[in-house]
């Protein structure tokens, strides 16, 4: 059994050998919530995964699409799947195309068994057992053939950082769980049970699959949670099974298997004491019940002897000494000959003083291992950190707790304290100070943490110049802050936007701003509109109606006579009322004698007469007709006297002539009785009215 698995990649995914390129599921059908949420963030804090999501499994079953998006995935239960046998059918077929899965305890105890495929196509590595939780703060061991210990062959990759793990007050695992055939036991229960097997089923294509035997929530959030050792634990099975694995460190320890008082010698080149000193005779090894007999338990001994022992200051087991003054661990107090304090010596040659790592694997080169290093990648010997498990040199959002490192924008900030979460923006301007960024706030000048956007336009609300309507251009013609989109008056400035007659032209720029008239038409183009122009077809910007008959001047026919019908019988551009000759043309309305009766139908031109009259019709007025009651149109008057041959009864007509001794007019004949017919009509007036 290969105890590193390199080269396997996924069908749906690019092999990516480096364990930060991978990413993670975790599907756990689990009673409380914060139970997936904990072992998440356990895995993220291990820094080896780009991606870590959570899903309850006991609420519903994962299609091969939705597995497919992880290299590999932890399953786990404390409650039933929702469908253990069709989630058994997916993980077997996510096997087969190169994924890897971690089955944890609950997966294959007596409670919540996985099934389907997986179980009956001989995927998972144990037969099943009882769950149990015995308590008694048991824990894992991890056989000497696979501990990562200094000056030897490396250890499995399923348990590097570890060489024990603490498994809590209640100690949950599953009772009699062993290996199928083919699989391998890598570490056990201090009670002897199985506690990881690794197994690679099928051929060379699959996934590797791993059953760890504990549960993975810590005491965090669960009570009877592990303490400490299983993040990495997990972790490792994680990157084991599709074959990633983490890389050596750059710096890393290759000769020292021990060095307690961090001279720089190793344990095998350290010389003896003197055992039969009474200071070195009273430090007695655990293991051999014997005195400590090499120099290195003991600080400078050349200069101290045995006086200053050292031999505990190693507190992980990996036979280095760390620093750590709140704690009081790597340091020495050197005192005077008379007991007064001297100076204090330190010890530091464990990059992780805490943290199992013989090898001092330190990739960045920053004096602090990876194990316990919170920027792995990125040097920061300090190793300041908000309060998440990433150190300010590499966390995202530094001042801000995000363990996730969440960042959906890839700008490098993260989404915790990005202030455009969907929007690429490194630089994080924000001019108005409302925690939203330039690049995505829609009100980037003035301040609006609530965005809001009423007609979802991408403008704020708070600097939109149409609230309520659509204009992401923003356009504003006359620069009055009111968009052209909603300014009743776009090309007019004015804040007034008051419209009187509703027709959406605002009274500011309405040509008719009391009477609708949407279209604005102005046939005239006098700048009044055509329902309001008291002359539609004639400019008349002025609209002056001297007779107040709402027809103006220029287009009024009687524009000083009130006339609201207009009426002009002879159509001569005089109205009715005004004109001098209504029912003759006469446009230039001519009255040579003034008497207003115009040329055109006065019956004497040149002769003043108010009342026109013509009592025979002859279309001579009676005061200028030489014969007033005898029609004759001609107006002949033969001997010039003043009066018309018509009625002269001297003049010689009819038979009569000039010297007639007749003193009457002749009323014989013909002549005669026509002139006596004429004579006796009734005299008759026109009054042409005006």
């Amino acid at each position: 059994m290969s105890s590193l698995r390199i080269g396997m990649g996924l069908a749906f995914l690019a092999a990516a050998p480096a364990a930060q390129a991978q990413s993670v599921g975790i599907y756990g059908a689990v009673s409380n919530p914060a139970f997936n949420l904990d072992v998440r963030d356990a895995m993220l804090c291990t820094q080896e995964f780009t991606e870590v999501q959570y899903y309850d499994v006991s609420t519903f079953t994962p299609d091969i699409n939705h597995i497919q998006n992880f290299h590999s995935v932890l399953v786990y239960a404390d409650k039933p799947f929702a469908d253990p046998v069709a989630f058994g059918d997916v993980l077997a077929q996510y096997i087969e195309e190169g994924g890897g899965v971690v089955f944890a305890a609950g997966t294959f105890g007596h409670l919540h068994p996985i099934q389907g495929r997986v179980v009956t196509d001989g995927m998972m590595p144990v037969n099943p057992g009882t769950l149990v939780a015995p308590g008694g703060n048991l824990g894992i061991v991890i056989p000497i053939e696979n501990q990562w210990l200094p000056g030897q062959v490396a250890g499995h990759q399923l348990v590097y950082g570890a060489d024990f793990v603490d498994l809590g007050v209640g100690s949950v695992h599953v009772d009699g769980a062993s290996p199928v055939a083919g699989a391998e036991s890598v570490a056990t229960w201090t009670n002897g049970q199985e506690g990881i097997v690794a197994y690679e089923p099928g051929d060379s294509s699959w996934g590797g699959v791993v059953a760890a035997n504990l549960f993975p929530p810590s005491s965090v959030v669960y009570p009877n949670g592990w303490v400490a050792g299983a993040d990495r634990i997990l972790s490792q099975s994680l990157l084991w099974t599709h074959g990633a694995f983490k890389p050596s460190g750059t710096c890393e320890n290759t000769y020292v298997t021990q060095d307690i008082n961090c001279n720089g010698i190793d344990l095998s080149e350290e010389y003896t004491v003197d055992v039969n000193d009474p200071l070195c005779a009273a430090n007695l090894d655990p293991a051999t019940g014997l005195p400590y007999d090499s120099v290195d338990y003991y600080y400078n001994y050349y200069e101290f002897g045995c006086t200053y022992f050292v031999g505990d200051q190693d507190v992980d087991g990996d036979l280095l000494v760390g620093f750590d003054p709140l704690a009081m661990l790597g340091m020495v107090s050197i005192l005077t000959p008379d007991g007064n304090p001297a100076s204090t010596a330190v010890l530091k040659c464990d990059n992780c003083l805490y943290s199992y790592n013989p090898d001092q694997f330190d990739i960045d080169c920053d004096d602090v291992g990876d194990l316990c290093d919170n920027c792995v990648y990125v040097p920061n010997d300090q190793q300041n950190n908000d309060g998440d498990c990433w150190g300010d040199a590499c966390d995202n959002c530094w001042l801000v707790d995000n363990i996730d490192q969440s960042d959906l924008d890839f700008d490098g900030v993260g989404d915790a304290c990005d202030t455009c979460i969907f929007t690429f923006d490194p630089n994080q301007s924000d001019a108005d100070q409302d925690f939203f960024g330039d690049a995505c706030d829609n009100c980037p000048g003035v301040a609006n943490s609530g965005q809001g956007d009423s007609d979802f336009d991408g403008v704020g609300d708070f600097c939109d110049n149409c609230t309520l309507a659509v204009n992401p251009a923003q356009d504003d013609a006359d620069l009055d802050g009111i968009g052209d989109t909603c300014d009743v008056c776009p090309y007019d400035a004015g804040i007034d936007q008051s419209d009187s007659d509703g027709d959406g032209v605002g009274d500011l720029c309405d040509n008719c701003p009391t009477i609708e008239n949407a279209d604005q038409e102005d046939g005239d183009l006098d700048e009044v509109g055509n329902p309001c122009d008291n002359c539609v077809n004639n400019y008349n910007a002025d609209q002056r109606d001297s007779d107040q008959d709402f027809w103006g001047d220029t287009c009024d026919v009687c524009p000083i006579d009130p006339d609201p019908d207009q009426e002009d019988a002879d159509s001569d551009r005089a109205g009715d009322v005004c004109d001098n000759c209504p029912d003759e043309t006469n446009v230039d309305q001519a009255d040579l004698d003034v008497d207003g009766w115009g040329d055109a139908c006065d019956t004497c031109v040149q002769e003043a007469d108010p009342d026109n009259l013509d009592q025979d019709f002859d279309t001579v007025g009676d005061v200028c007709d030489n014969c007033p009651g005898m029609a004759n149109v001609d107006q002949a008057d033969e001997d010039v006297d003043g009066k018309g041959d018509a009625c002269d009864i001297f003049a010689i007509r009819g038979g009569g002539g000039k010297y007639s001794e007749r003193t009457g007019c002749d009323t014989g004949g013909a002549s005669g009785l026509l002139g006596l017919a004429l004579g006796m009509l009734a005299l008759r007036r026109r009054r042409v009215e005006a």
